[in-house]
């Protein structure tokens, strides 16, 4: 994940894995409608499910006040 920290949205992204095509509509989703990261950040991810690991991916983008450290 690539991120336009001065605007706060994504401008890039690429999954790889077994299962990374599954998730590419996401990043493209939020790319083209320049979603917030931070509203990214605070979805509700399925679990267990390769939806997860994006948003672990967009948690480790930046800082999140709302969010504890990991």
């Amino acid at each position: 994940m690539v991120e336009d920290a001065d605007r706060g949205i994504l401008v890039g992204a690429t999954a790889m894995g077994p299962r990374g095509g599954d998730i590419l509509g996401i990043f493209e989703l939020a790319i083209r409608k320049q979603i917030p990261t931070d509203d990214l950040r605070h979805l509700i991810y399925a679990y267990p499910t390769f939806y997860r690991g994006v948003g672990e991916a967009v948690r480790n983008l930046g800082s999140d006040m709302h969010m504890p450290p990991r």
